[in-house]
């Protein structure tokens, strides 16, 4: 889920700074949360210009627990 999204420089869309907080749970097949934590996304134009990198850090956080 997100939990805060906030656009800056709205007539500028190649130049547009976009900031985003990702809220990630992931939880087992009987709903009980094994992991839970925030990331916080900054990016120019589209959140889809962070993607990979956005992976790589749940990956990482999930490989941590």
């Amino acid at each position: 889920s997100i939990s805060y999204s906030k656009d800056r420089d709205n007539n500028l869309l190649e130049k547009r700074k976009q900031n985003y907080h990702l809220n990630i749970e992931l939880k087992d097949v009987n709903s009980n949360l094994l992991i839970a934590f925030k990331l916080n996304v900054n990016s120019y134009y589209t959140i889809l210009t962070q993607n990979k990198k956005s992976s790589k850090l749940i990956y990482k956080a999930i490989m941590m627990k």
